[in-house]
């Protein structure tokens, strides 16, 4: 019987530390959990917006490509010595999805009567983001290089395209009537995609977050059990119960630490591209 009261003594004090350990576990947890993109919700994500450009030409064989803009527009960005944008398909459709509701709803700004922004198409085409931009043209510009061109003489729309943080472009070109007439609306997408920065793994948090549950499932059964230990055997159980809560909060930790190092990598990536 002594043996047992000496083994219970043992149990409550590796008890308490398990719960020491735990709570100082969860705090780590709770600042990480909040630190995953804080980033972009406290500085907002950047979206560069240059008034829409409305063309004062008129052509009367005004034909715009898609493929084209993006070769002039890539071109321009080499004159500056900048790395040429890729073309990705869900900004294509993004882009796609603006002229359409423009040509639809007959409104030319960069946000719709109803609230719709780019920010908005973007997601509902399935592309993260840090920053976007983009540019509107409405008119029948003579070809892909008239384009450019006015798009280039315009400050606001020069920068989108110079921008060194974007890296990806989608566009489409419709035509279509606009308050009666038929012309043609440009529209680019400009975006930092998320995947720039090395993002913190969910597959870890994952972890962290099944072994919250078991780790309370354990000290559920504990608190069970610990008013009844009557034998050797009991006792043996309960502390193999406890070490196996302890290693269990040990290996969290540092799965913890490794989420953090991550997020702070992504953080200070984020700072830097943008």
């Amino acid at each position: 019987m002594k043996k047992a009261l000496v083994g219970t003594l043992i149990i409550i004090v590796l008890i308490g530390l398990g719960f020491l350990v735990k709570d100082l576990f969860f705090n780590q947890l709770l600042q990480i959990e909040k630190k995953v993109g804080d980033l972009l919700e406290e500085s907002g994500i950047k979206v560069s917006l240059p008034a829409p450009l409305l063309s004062s030409q008129d052509s009367p064989d005004s034909f715009l490509t898609k493929e084209g803009i993006i070769k002039l527009t890539n071109l321009e960005r080499q004159k500056q010595g900048l790395a040429p944008l890729k073309e990705n398909a869900k900004l294509d459709s993004s882009a796609g999805f603006k002229a359409e509701d423009l040509f639809k709803n007959q409104y030319f700004e960069h946000e719709s009567p109803t609230g719709v922004t780019v920010s908005d198409l973007v997601k509902k085409a399935g592309y993260d983001f840090i920053a976007l931009g983009e540019n509107l043209a409405r008119g029948n510009f003579k070809d892909d290089q008239a384009l450019v061109e006015a798009w280039m003489a315009s400050p606001g729309h020069r920068e989108n395209i110079l921008n060194p943080s974007f890296k990806e472009i989608g566009v489409s070109v419709e035509k279509g009537i606009f308050e009666g007439k038929e012309t043609w609306i440009a529209v680019q997408h400009f975006a930092l995609p998320l995947s720039a920065c090395p993002t913190a793994s969910e597959e870890i948090k994952r972890t962290i977050q099944a072994n919250e549950k078991e780790i309370a499932a354990i000290e559920e059964t504990l608190n069970s059990l610990k008013d009844s230990l009557r034998t050797k055997k009991d006792v043996n159980q309960y502390n193999s119960l406890v070490l196996k809560h302890n290693n269990l909060i040990d290996q969290t930790q540092a799965l913890v630490q490794e989420y953090n190092r991550q997020v702070e990598v992504f953080n200070q990536c984020l700072s830097k591209q943008y």
